[in-house]
């Protein structure tokens, strides 16, 4: 039941991937990639962990899990299948759209990491100039008990 099943969707609806050589290595390597762990990928994708590794080691999947893991990956793996005559930019271009999307997801991190540390930097700064005001009034106070302390020594005299 199941192999009739598989072969009317490869071979009349063409929804089973078969070209891509080692496709789950290559999703081994994205999900590296996007410092992901096979416990939240396996969530991501609703499977158990056990399956992940199985997907790992496959040489094609079932397009409506491979859309799926391009999701979860922001990755278009099926980019690399098909190609119509002429359009080899075409596979960069949506590629790449991922590429920027991730890269705007990295800066955006990292703005938020360094206004991070700038408030950080900015509490510290503020700690010390107050640290400075007391440690002027301290010599403030002292200066003015040494003169009070030489007034007296004069007065004595």
């Amino acid at each position: 039941m199941w192999i009739s099943h598989f072969c009317v969707f490869r071979n009349c609806c063409q929804m089973y991937i078969c070209t891509m050589a080692a496709v789950g290595k290559f999703i081994r390597e994205k999900v590296k990639e996007r410092g992901m762990s096979n416990a939240e990928f396996a969530r991501r994708i609703n499977t158990h962990v056990r399956n992940v590794y199985d997907i790992y080691e496959r040489e094609s999947l079932d397009t409506t899990l491979l859309s799926t893991i391009s999701q979860v990956l922001e990755y278009n793996f099926f980019a690399g299948i098909y190609q119509p005559a002429g359009s080899d930019d075409a596979v960069s271009e949506s590629n790449a759209e991922y590429g920027r999307k991730d890269r705007i997801k990295e800066l955006e991190f990292e703005v938020l990491r360094m206004q991070s540390e700038l408030d950080h930097k900015g509490q510290i700064i503020e700690h010390l100039q107050k640290e400075i005001e007391y440690l002027k009034e301290i010599v403030d106070l002292k200066k003015s008990t040494e003169k009070a302390v030489t007034g007296k020594r004069r007065e004595r005299k």
